[in-house]
């Protein structure tokens, strides 16, 4: 019996039927190929979550919680290594659940205006959502803050007793630490569920007030986002005030690609974090990020007095409404992000105790070798076969990093050879502006995330997509030009936090020349070559 014969491919998924599938949004949290062990985690734990928040909001039964085998019938799947949401069932979740469409929850969260007929809310559940809705609604804005205290506690409880854990010890923190991703990522998905009539709302509102320019500042300005406050923290320590060690206790869960098990958290490697504050340093101009970020709350407001006082009386109570809801439950998906975020630290940090275990008693070659096993096999003890898994597993890996796919396709998806270094002819990229505000400055192409220490204080950071692990890279840049994302993305979150112009433009990383002066327009949503 040979390797490949033997061995699944949980890298690969095989659809039958011709259903719509999408990297956009999926990608920022799982960018890339993900390792056997990184996609064993996030298809369970994010497919359920999205299901248990449907379950949440009334629209789906319990009996359909629990993830489904088939990826036809699954809101999460793989292919060659990337994951996917599958559009179609997504937006017939968004159909059933009132004050948000499909069409809506595809314009927002996959960029698309592609046009189909909506489905309606299914009147027998509609007293169950009308009973279950609101009051888990209502719970969120404290529930979350609760559950993100906790989620930091257990990530230093793990550090601390994973240093004495044995083989059982380890293994029981990686129980602990996947039930207290769970606990996070459901609410985490209830949050995303609400957040899009709120969006939605501000936008009639804006597209009154003066359009793209009046959304983004509508949409930003909260404050108390934890990216604020870690790039504050980075400031302060660039001008000497604080001390590595109690910037790496609290946000050391961070890294390069942040969403992969596999990588090297800050904690385990502060390089990326040394670059930074050298950065920083050399920007003696850039200002405090807490100003910036008050002055993004004071231009909010003026904004939202503005239009409060333009609106007839009878339509102010709706709009204050839209402005309440918007101020308690919009910061909280940064807070919910990075809440998993952690969780899955943690649970890297009891995967490299397990496997420092099992490399010391030769059940693998490398201790890196447990990335291509399963949670599943981890869970149940080292497989008999596992040097044959891992040698199968990582080849197939590898040659998935030589292939890219479309951002959406229907069905079975065609890969294409990775592309080839050539540029496209010069012209202006159109895109879609998703930060409003123009700047000229230095490109700098940033293919891996490692790579972004590169950036110099005034370039252009320009890239496939980012995560909150990328957020001081912002407070650097003059404007940010992203391949995959869309209005509630990471990277055009935080450029509208920061004041800074944003454009979602695909292949943006491959039609753009490294080193070239760009203009960015993040209010027409075009990037052009300085010297056109």
């Amino acid at each position: 019996m040979t390797a490949a014969s033997a061995v699944h491919d949980p890298l690969h998924s095989t659809p039958t039927e011709q259903a719509r599938w999408s990297r956009q949004i999926v990608a920022e949290a799982l960018p890339g190929v993900l390792t056997p062990l990184n996609w064993s985690i996030w298809g369970y734990s994010g497919e359920r979550a999205m299901r248990a928040a449907h379950f949440d909001a009334g629209v789906l039964p319990a009996s359909q919680v629990e993830p489904p085998a088939a990826a036809d019938e699954r809101a999460m799947a793989i292919f060659y290594g990337r994951a996917a949401v599958n559009v179609d069932r997504l937006r017939e979740w968004a159909d059933l659940t009132p004050g948000v469409s499909g069409a809506q929850f595809e314009a927002h969260y996959h960029g698309s205006d592609r046009t189909r007929p909506s489905a309606r809310l299914a009147l027998r559940r509609y007293p169950i959502v009308a009973a279950k809705l609101p009051l888990n609604v209502a719970r969120l804005p404290w529930r979350m803050p609760r559950l993100r205290a906790r989620a930091h506690a257990w990530w230093k409880r793990c550090r601390s007793e994973s240093a004495e854990a044995d083989e059982a010890g380890a293994r029981d923190l990686l129980v602990r630490s996947r039930h207290a991703l769970h606990r996070v990522a459901r609410p985490h998905a209830l949050n995303n569920i609400v957040i899009l009539p709120i969006y939605q709302r501000l936008s009639e509102l804006a597209e009154e007030a003066g359009g793209a320019d009046a959304f983004a500042r509508l949409t930003s300005g909260y404050g108390g986002l934890e990216e604020t406050d870690l790039s504050a923290d980075l400031w302060n320590l660039s001008r000497g005030r604080g001390t590595l060690e109690a910037f790496l206790s609290k946000h050391g869960y961070h890294s390069p690609d942040e969403g992969e098990i596999a990588s090297r958290s800050w904690r385990e490697d502060p390089e990326p974090v040394r670059a930074l504050l050298e950065g920083y340093r050399s920007s003696q101009a850039a200002e405090d990020p807490r100003e910036v970020e008050r002055r993004g709350v004071r231009r909010r407001e003026s904004l939202q007095a503005e239009i409060l006082a333009a609106l007839p009386p009878s339509r102010r109570p709706g709009a204050r409404l839209a402005f309440r809801l918007a101020r308690s439950f919009l910061p909280l998906r940064q807070l919910g992000h990075n809440s998993s975020v952690q969780m899955l630290d943690a649970l890297r940090i009891a995967v490299r105790t397990l496997s420092g275990h099992w490399a010391a008693r030769g059940s693998l070659d490398r201790a890196d070798d447990i990335f291509f096993l399963t949670l599943e096999e981890l869970l149940s003890g080292p497989p008999a076969d596992a040097r044959e898994r891992v040698a199968f597993r990582r080849a197939r890996w590898q040659s998935y990093r030589e292939l890219d796919l479309p951002p959406l396709w229907s069905g079975s998806p065609r890969p294409q050879p990775r592309a080839n270094s050539e540029r496209a002819p010069r012209g202006p990229i159109e895109g879609r502006g998703v930060s409003p505000g123009r700047a000229d400055g230095a490109a700098r192409v940033v293919a891996q995330p490692e790579d972004a220490d590169a950036l110099e204080p005034g370039d252009v950071l320009v890239c496939h997509t980012t995560d909150p692990s990328w957020t001081p890279y912002f407070a650097l840049a003059s404007a940010v030009v992203i391949e995959i994302g869309g209005p509630l993305s990471h990277g055009a979150i935080v450029a509208r936090e920061l004041g800074i112009p944003c454009v979602i433009a695909p292949n943006a990383t491959r039609l753009i020349p490294d080193g070239e002066r760009i203009r960015v327009d993040g209010s027409e949503g075009r990037v052009e070559l300085a010297t056109d």
